[in-house]
């Protein structure tokens, strides 16, 4: 979903050097995959959107193991994801514990706004450009002003 954000995300992170990387039903193992791949470093700051391809299971371990592959990151904005099925809507509740496990954790509530009127299209979770804005500022703010 966030890769509908592509053109929003980057200027919404004025000051910040942005590797923007997103893929069309990428899933939380694809993820934790990539960050072992890059050794656990990722940056200052790393934004997660790993949830609306969840098809049920365990996802606070399955978060837990891709927290644990990051090296030197020091806060993660994790979105949660527009609960399409239970099991989103589960892995959404375990997103919303990590910072009690994981204090460099913030939470970017998308679902609690992602039924807004004009945010997606008909099915709910692709986004709209009226979204993709929206979802930026989220994500802008749980990350922060860039460093000066």
């Amino acid at each position: 979903v966030i890769l509908g954000a592509q053109t929003t995300v980057p200027p919404a992170l004025a000051g910040w050097k942005v590797t923007f990387d997103a893929a069309e039903n990428r899933r939380i193992d694809q993820g934790t995959a990539i960050v072992r791949g890059r050794g656990g470093a990722m940056g200052r700051v790393l934004v997660v959107h790993l949830c609306t391809n969840w098809g049920g299971g365990d996802y606070a371990g399955a978060a837990s193991r891709l927290l644990d592959s990051l090296n030197g990151v020091e806060r993660v904005a994790w979105v949660t994801c527009t609960p399409w099925i239970p099991a989103v809507g589960a892995a959404d509740d375990a997103i919303r514990a990590l910072p009690r496990s994981h204090p460099n954790v913030v939470v970017v509530d998308w679902a609690v706004v992602s039924g807004t009127p004009g945010y997606t299209y008909a099915d709910g979770l692709h986004l709209m450009p009226a979204g993709a804005g929206a979802l930026a500022a989220l994500v802008a703010q749980a990350v922060g002003p860039a460093p000066a």
